[in-house]
């Protein structure tokens, strides 16, 4: 590294088979290689090996042998890293112009989930919010299994949440237009209250065989239905698909969350993403409140007017 830091075209030195194998298992175990392959690798170490190595400008590229670089050996090696380095470039340029046309998509993403937001006549319509939130993030190659727009009611200890996915709509299509109100203590088992209480950004939960993610989908029927155990998995299992892996992403927002499940394991990145469609929902978040309070005052009104 310090070598490549002064920019030197080349380097050699000699090293001991054990660091390589470590260096070689850190690298292969981060990259979820099979204790198989690993293996293979290693065998093929010579017992006395050196690396030679060579400088492409944004990175080097190492060989190990059994015996060091001859001077026309490295004067080859330096003719393909100088080839390599040439792609690399054209590599970053592409990689720069995807991450812009990335960029753009998302931003055209949220803005047109804030301007279904923004434009809500009534609060009703917030169900239309979570629909575009669920489609617009799917756009997003994102392999969503439900999204559910959740407002914590503190004052009343309750969850008032709508769901959006075409999976949830075949157990009852009521599930992505009603919201579905339910005791914040029914919440805390998970452990999202409680993340949320300590500040942080967003909360995840994984189920990692066939038998919790059903047990998943079985709790949080029986909550919202009001049914028992037995008849919400009677429903479970005969309109949503076995599935052997699912993650529920919460991402925190002033006034609740929005729930992200995916058969997907995210990255920080992800997580970033769906951070920024949270922060859109907050923003518009004043326009449903304002719609609700005329709502809640215009139906004081009517009763009024019934009563006199």
């Amino acid at each position: 590294m310090r070598k490549f830091g002064k920019g030197e075209r080349f380097w050699v030195f000699p090293t001991s088979r054990d660091k390589l194998t470590e260096r070689i298992r850190d690298l292969h175990d981060g990259m979820g290689t099979s204790e198989k392959d690993i293996r293979a690798r290693l065998d093929v170490l010579p017992e006395t090996p050196y690396v030679s190595a060579v400088n492409f400008g944004s990175g080097w590229i190492s060989f190990i042998t059994s015996v060091p670089f001859t001077e026309n050996e490295m004067a080859v090696a330096c003719r393909f890293a100088d080839v390599f380095g040439g792609a690399y470039a054209r590599f970053k340029e592409l990689k720069e112009k995807e991450d812009q046309n990335r960029e753009l998509t998302i931003q055209n993403a949220l803005e047109r989930v804030r301007a279904q937001a923004q434009g809500m006549q009534v609060s009703d319509e917030i169900a239309g919010v979570s629909s575009m939130l669920f489609e617009e993030f799917q756009g997003l190659d994102y392999e969503l299994s439900h999204s559910a727009i959740h407002l914590i009611d503190e004052e009343n200890s309750v969850v008032e949440y709508w769901l959006a996915s075409s999976t949830i709509s075949r157990l009852d299509a009521s599930m992505s237009k009603n919201p579905y109100r339910v005791p914040i203590n029914k919440t805390r088992s998970d452990g999202t209250m409680d993340a949320r209480a300590r500040g942080e950004v967003h909360h995840s939960v994984e189920f990692s065989t066939q038998k919790t993610v059903e047990n998943f989908y079985v709790n949080a029927w029986s909550v919202r239905r009001g049914t028992t155990k037995k008849k919400a998995r009677e429903n479970v299992r005969e309109r949503l698909p076995r599935r052997d892996y699912l993650a529920v992403h919460r991402v925190f927002h002033t006034h609740g969350l929005i729930a992200f499940a995916t058969s997907q394991r995210w990255a920080d990145a992800d997580l970033a993403i769906a951070k920024r469609f949270t922060d859109v929902f907050d923003s518009a978040y004043d326009r449903f409140q304002e719609l609700k309070e005329k709502e809640d005052q215009n139906r004081e009104l009517t009763i009024q007017n019934a009563l006199e």
